[in-house]
């Protein structure tokens, strides 16, 4: 498996207005960080919202081919000079994370909006660019961050979060 999986066009249209309908109605808190040593940033739970935890998650698994618990499902929100510090999720084995971008960043705007998601795989660090509707899957294990938008917009970069735990066969 490769270790980062990307999907464009995640969402159905009528799904993706309906989550960016969600996320502009949520309540945002400005508390979120990576680490104690690093800024703020924002952060809406949406683990009572359906969509995100029936239906995308049942997309999730659809695509993904497995079963997962959901363990938790939020939206980060970074402005100019909100970078997150690179991390881990989780370390244990079948632990997974998912990350759905729900930002009007696209392939003519992502030179001037910057917001890259910074994976450090083998020594190289790889750049998976924000766009709207992308969906990106990888091994909880795997260092990464999530850069702010560059200081030339008023973009609130938003990614939705969703923490997974595989299911075992065995598991009903």
């Amino acid at each position: 498996m490769k270790p980062i999986k990307i999907y464009e066009n995640f969402l159905g249209d009528d799904e993706l207005e309906l989550a960016q309908k969600i996320i502009e109605d949520v309540n945002w808190k400005y508390t979120n960080k990576t680490r104690v040593d690093t800024p703020r940033f924002w952060i809406a739970d949406l683990h009572d919202e359906p969509l995100f935890k029936n239906t995308i998650l049942e997309k999730i698994e659809d695509k993904i081919g497995k079963k997962f618990e959901l363990k938790r499902v939020y939206a980060n929100g970074q402005t100019f000079a909100q970078d997150g510090s690179y991390h881990t999720d989780h370390m244990d084995e079948g632990v997974y994370t998912f990350i759905l971008y729900l930002s009007a960043i696209n392939r003519d705007n992502i030179d001037i909006v910057n917001g890259f998601t910074q994976f450090k795989i083998n020594n190289k660090v790889i750049n998976v660019e924000p766009y709207l509707n992308r969906g990106v899957f990888f091994n909880a294990s795997i260092i990464h961050r999530g850069l702010a938008p560059s200081r030339h917009t008023d973009f609130l970069r938003v990614s939705v979060a969703f923490k997974l735990k595989e299911k075992n066969e065995n598991t009903s």
